[in-house]
């Protein structure tokens, strides 16, 4: 069970006595920048926006100082701002799934004894690569990752005769991770101890990753393993995506708020996280490590990284770097962020 989640509405409305007249503007969908000032009674803050402190009435717990993007609206004669995501500071409860935490790390020298060209090919075009931007990256985290299988496997399963033979399933296999492990694990009598507890590790964590992205099925909300190679680990990276429930039919993806989190364990840097939510073309989010040396490092990094995203045509409107609380780069820290109830889902600390 999930339990000290704070549940609050995710709104601000500005209360009239802080706006005289209406005479804050604003461009529909646009993506401000505030600041919590201080608490108020009876459930309201001050925030400073351009320049102006207005009071907002809200049930969101947001300690004073702290940073959050928000999304102004209309409704009626109130003008209502939808948090995006908090930045560093927000108040929130800890979450603790009971999820399990996944593995960290898989010897890769058994991997290496299998001998398997497949496992090499079929890695290689799984794994991320930084080199030039891929946006087919997720897509091939999916196709490759072993989260669709059984999917894959059912859909066969439905062709005649026929198209089945045409669709080659022994070449499925090759394709998919899971499937190419599971194959090579009916080879166990000939694997050596070694090869064979890596191989079960790698099926049960892909499976651990299925079961927890089929308990969110319908919120929006996925998390999608990729590998990580060391000199003698292979691990798994994470990536979260949170682009929310759909509440109307008629509602547009392109309108609706995305969270993307990624973590993975560097050799050099340690874990790192990246935190950033993004509306249309505008994002803002960071980076969370594990100490100030590493911090320092990736600050003088930004700079090249803003010019780098302003060049894929986003909309820039803040990078930061902070030393990480434990609980927030651990490997299960994304898993938490995955089972918390939809309601609450502005307690995650994504930017």
């Amino acid at each position: 069970m999930i339990s000290g989640i704070h549940v609050a509405a995710n709104r601000m409305v500005i209360q009239p006595e802080s706006d005289p007249g209406h005479g804050f503007k604003f461009k529909p969908g646009e993506m401000l920048e505030a600041k919590v000032l201080k608490q108020m009674p009876r459930g309201s803050i001050q925030l400073l926006i351009q320049g102006r402190i207005l009071t907002v009435k809200t049930a969101l717990l947001l300690d004073p100082g702290t940073r959050v993007s928000l999304v102004p609206s209309q409704e009626g004669d109130a003008t209502v701002f939808k948090l995006v995501s908090p930045h560093p500071g927000t108040g929130g409860g800890t979450i603790s799934t009971g999820a399990g935490g996944l593995p960290k790390g898989i010897d890769f020298k058994a991997l290496s004894r299998l001998d398997s060209p497949k496992i090499k090919t079929l890695l290689s075009q799984w794994a991320l690569h930084s080199a030039e931007p891929d946006h087919q990256i997720l897509s091939k985290f999916l196709d490759a990752g072993g989260l669709l299988w059984e999917k894959k496997i059912g859909h066969l399963a439905s062709l005649p005769v026929g198209d089945l033979i045409k669709a080659a399933p022994s070449t499925l296999f090759s394709q998919d991770i899971k499937g190419l492990m599971l194959q090579l694990l009916k080879q166990y009598d000939t694997l050596d101890a070694s090869a064979r507890k890596m191989l079960t590790e790698f099926v049960q964590t892909i499976e651990k990753f299925q079961v927890l992205n089929q308990q969110v099925l319908d919120t929006g909300k996925s998390l999608i393993p990729f590998p990580i190679f060391g000199p003698d680990v292979f691990s798994f990276g994470q990536i979260f995506i949170d682009a929310g429930k759909q509440n109307k039919q008629s509602e547009k993806d392109s309108e609706r708020v995305i969270n993307v989190s990624l973590l993975l364990n560097m050799s050099n840097l340690g874990p790192v996280r990246a935190d950033f939510s993004m509306f249309k073309k505008a994002l803002s989010g960071g980076f969370k490590l594990a100490n100030q040396e590493t911090c320092d490092f990736i600050k003088h990094l930004l700079p090249r990284l803003k010019v780098r995203l302003i060049d894929n045509g986003y909309l820039v409107h803040e990078l930061f770097c902070e030393v990480a609380r434990t609980e927030e780069i651990e490997s299960s820290s994304l898993v938490e962020s995955l089972l918390k109830q939809e309601d609450a889902r502005v307690l995650n600390v994504v930017v």
